[in-house]
């Protein structure tokens, strides 16, 4: 049955969000906790809950239980791990609508987007199980009597520190690689959006998964986090988040007297590429649009800056802009509504000190019209200039940057410009245009299309590694799951 906004509102208000962390079971510690934060609905403004923010002694009994749990864990057969993971994600497919209406309370996304999310989501899981059983070891049978071979060992606790933009999808994509990978894992969500992190751990218990094998701790970045990544017996870090709070980890991790491997991603700034041979502009300007506006704009690989050829940018441009008129701000609640609000209003202030200095500098926007609390309207300016802020930071907002281009090398430049090193789209008719491209690009992804709708999208199956700013080590694919091992060499004489 088809749930209208009245429907989402009542089951709003009937929900219940327990908020106690998850240190083996649900743990009553909490209450001792001198501290504590609120999440807030950006729709309305209105608190949905609050939580503890978790200090020292919490977060090192965490990790004791994660590091007692951890060798039991790792014994456990992938077969076993495996049918835990299935369970589980069955689990979550049959709650989908309770944890997209979490995540659409805490942080404004629209409950149907919210609710395919969580669906969605549930696949990382069969994925990742699938991926581990593919894995190989490496053997060869050097001379008579002796077998050379190695095995793949867990690393052992892993720290996994999650953003608010994508809640349920960003938990599953860091866990569930250290987990089928038999490691134990201490998660801390962002403190914009906790219940859906908590909840997800409670159904990984329902599962089977043992206790203390994954353990949610939350907390504010300032507090919490930085408790955590004190510690020094995590044996991998994995983050995602802004640069700075990335370079903060790193600089807090490395004081704490122990190296330990790491995983970041950072952020982007991702170029849809035009060229002058790409035909179908009428199609090409909602899918445009689609790609910066999707959840606000606040996605890593958002297709934020548009780099169109001259010859056909102003077509291009009113495609774009046609296109950005049909995406209205509305109740993220309302099952109709595609344009939610920004997260936090510390986030709603970057996003509009951004277009406020774009402004001041002599750029004029293209909008859809006023927005008022946290929403902001779709926003697109053209002929920014290489070196603008439009150009090169992240914004993380519903904001798109233009620049246009004569040639494949100078688009290639502009690419290149901001730094950032993540995903790219090319849409060209142009295959030895495409093929410069590819190779002059230097992200993580490339994807071509000839024409709209061409192919579809197979990520997680292979993997993903990030570059300049944002960030580095392999998500997704055999190599995702390979960095949670370490490779013993095992000689066997007979």
């Amino acid at each position: 049955m088809t749930r209208t906004l009245a429907d989402w509102i009542r089951a709003s208000a009937d929900l219940q969000i327990d908020t106690r962390p998850v240190i083996g079971t649900r743990n009553a510690g909490h209450d001792h906790e001198p501290r504590s934060f609120t999440t807030v609905n950006p729709a309305t403004g209105t608190e949905v809950a609050r939580y503890p923010d978790c200090g020292t002694a919490t977060c090192e009994k965490a990790w004791q239980l994660a590091a007692a749990a951890a060798p039991y864990w790792a014994s456990v057969k992938l077969a076993e791990r495996t049918e835990i993971f299935i369970k589980w994600a069955g689990l979550i497919e049959a709650e989908a609508e309770i944890l997209g209406l979490m995540d659409s309370l805490e942080m404004g996304m629209p409950i149907s987007g919210a609710v395919e999310d969580v669906r969605f989501s549930a696949g990382v899981l069969r994925e990742a199980a699938s991926l581990a059983a593919a894995l190989t070891v490496d053997a060869a049978i050097t001379t008579p009597g002796t077998t050379i071979y190695n095995i793949a060992e867990p690393l052992g606790v892993i720290l996994a520190i999650t953003p608010w933009n994508f809640p349920v999808n960003q938990v599953l994509v860091k866990i569930a690689g250290p987990l089928i990978m038999g490691n134990a894992v201490v998660l801390k969500p962002s403190e914009v959006a906790c219940a859906s992190a908590l909840r997800l751990a409670d159904l990984a218990l329902h599962a089977g998964l043992p206790e203390g094998v994954l353990n949610v701790v939350t907390g504010t970045g300032a507090h919490t986090g930085a408790a955590l990544v004190a510690m020094p017996g995590f044996d991998r870090i994995i983050f995602t988040g802004s640069e700075m709070t990335g370079a903060a980890i790193q600089a807090r991790s490395g004081a704490a007297g122990r190296a330990r491997p790491m995983t970041m991603e950072l952020g982007g700034k991702s170029p849809n590429i035009v060229g002058e041979s790409f035909q179908d502009i009428t199609a090409l300007g909602l899918v445009l649009a689609q790609r910066f506006l999707w959840n606000s704009g606040q996605v890593c690989s958002a297709g934020t800056r548009l780099l169109v050829h001259e010859r056909i940018a102003d077509a291009v441009i009113a495609s774009v802009t046609a296109a950005m008129a049909t995406f209205q701000p509305g109740d993220p609640l309302d099952p109709a509504t595609m344009f939610g609000p920004i997260a936090t209003a510390a986030q709603h202030r970057r996003v509009t000190g951004f277009v406020s200095e774009a402004q001041a500098s002599g750029l004029n926007p293209i909008t859809t019209g006023p927005a008022s609390g946290l929403f902001v309207a779709p926003t697109l300016f053209d002929h920014v200039p290489l070196d603008a802020p439009l150009a090169r930071s992240e914004i993380f907002g519903p904001v798109l940057a233009v620049s246009r281009f004569s040639t494949a090398e100078e688009a290639a430049m502009l690419a290149r410009a901001s730094g950032y090193g993540l995903t790219a789209d090319v849409w060209t008719r142009d295959l030895s245009e495409a093929q410069y491209l590819i190779r002059a690009i230097p992200t993580a992804t490339v994807t071509v299309h000839s024409h709209v709708g061409a192919g579809g999208d197979t990520t997680g199956a292979l993997p993903l590694e990030p570059r300049g700013k944002s960030g580095f080590g392999v998500d997704f694919g055999k190599a995702g799951l390979i960095q949670f091992a370490q490779i013993k060499l095992v000689t066997i004489n007979t």
